[in-house]
């Protein structure tokens, strides 16, 4: 029983850290096109 919990935990950090990276990614990809046209005056 006291093996599931590491298990779990590193399943747990990896999904989180994927979303992160993913939300990050969307975040940065989605204002990079509005971003091109802004800055052009």
């Amino acid at each position: 029983m006291v093996k599931l919990f590491p298990a779990t935990l590193n399943e747990i950090f990896q999904i989180s850290n994927l979303t992160i990276k993913i939300n990050f990614l969307s975040i940065h990809i989605k204002p990079n096109g509005k971003n091109k046209k802004a800055p052009i005056p």
